[in-house]
């Protein structure tokens, strides 16, 4: 009875360790040649904007699209988000807010105005099956600050460029870096184009 209480012992113990080595094996598949190579890039964006702000300014949203080229939307709800696929590496992806006060808004009143908007993304290089092959470039944020509604345009000023932006370069190996702005997606200068 013992010797064959030792050998189912040994029979069980030799398939739970060829278990383990086959799913070793598996994920060493799944981390090796084509299931790692990068081919595309994708980026979740999210903006999202308060009551106050919403009411009193014109909000455009600048975006790279999957092709690399820049489009822009007038944010028409206090909320906005996009998903987005390119079609091949090396890519650039981002968007911006950019805000102006709307024709007629009364700017004289001393009210008091809350500032407060959000914003998240996560994205980066995928394979073929659209799983993420490197580190994502990921963050959310929320901000809110008051102020004099004459000192909207003040702050406005502050940031020509955009209230919220973020910019990535994926490079065809799949790597991640913040990008510029003032740089369209082939590199070259924007200069005031932008602005």
């Amino acid at each position: 009875m013992k010797r064959l209480l030792a050998t189912l012992a040994a029979i069980v113990c030799c398939s739970m360790i060829s278990t383990v080595f086959t799913a070793c094996s598996d994920d060493d598949d799944k981390n090796s040649g084509d299931n790692m190579k990068p081919v595309a890039a994708i980026l979740y964006y999210n903006m999202n904007v308060g009551d106050d702000m919403f009411a009193a300014l014109d909000l455009t949203i600048e975006y790279y699209d999957g092709d690399g080229k820049l489009q822009s939307e007038k944010m028409t709800t206090k909320e906005w988000e996009k998903n987005i696929t390119t079609q091949k590496l090396p890519a650039t992806l981002g968007a911006r807010l950019k805000a102006q006060l709307k024709a007629g808004f009364d700017v004289t009143s001393g009210e008091k105005f809350i500032a407060e908007y959000g914003y998240g993304y996560w994205g980066g290089a995928v394979n073929a099956a659209g799983e993420a092959v490197s580190t994502p470039a990921v963050n959310t944020s929320a901000h809110r600050m008051t102020m004099r509604v004459g000192e909207i345009a003040e702050w406005l000023e502050r940031h020509p460029d955009g209230i919220v932006k973020f910019k990535w370069n994926i490079d065809a190996n799949g790597k991640t870096t913040e990008g510029d702005w003032s740089v369209n997606a082939e590199g070259r200068s924007m200069g005031d184009s932008w602005e």
